[in-house]
């Protein structure tokens, strides 16, 4: 009899913990779940370019983007980049709305090492030693 845990939607937040609002327990590790996306219309985008169109926001919009949208630090700088040459260039606002700009998303949670699923190219392992991070 295979014992083996399967994990889905209705169990996901029992074995993996947001390390935005969990501390580790001892023996986790912090598993990185990272993909594509695609930032869509909606009210957060809005928001976004919003902050984009007002002076000396560049600092406030990678903050936002890396804790809104979850986009990596690299993809943080390069998205508003994208949004900010397509205004330039003169693009309407409802079009930069409408347009999906794609990015880095990535997300870190607290977990046992044997819950991260092995061969799966979106998900990534580091080791926790007396509170730092290990690669």
């Amino acid at each position: 009899m295979d014992n083996e845990l399967i994990i889905n939607e209705s169990n996901f937040d029992d074995c993996f913990f947001d390390i935005r609002l969990h501390e580790p327990k001892k023996g986790q590790v912090i598993a990185v779940y990272t993909a594509i996306a695609e930032l869509l219309n909606g009210i957060d985008k809005q928001r976004f370019v919003s902050i984009l169109m007002t002076d000396g926001a560049a600092i406030a919009a990678t903050q936002f983007a890396k804790k809104v949208f979850l986009a990596t630090e690299e993809d943080s700088v390069k998205l508003p980049i994208s949004i900010i040459n397509d205004l330039k260039s003169g693009m309407e606002l409802e079009e930069v709305f409408e347009k999906p700009y794609k990015y880095t998303f990535q997300m870190s949670f607290y977990t046992n090492k044997e819950y991260i699923p092995h061969n799966d190219p979106h998900w990534s392992c580091a080791n926790i030693l007396n509170g730092t991070i290990l690669s």
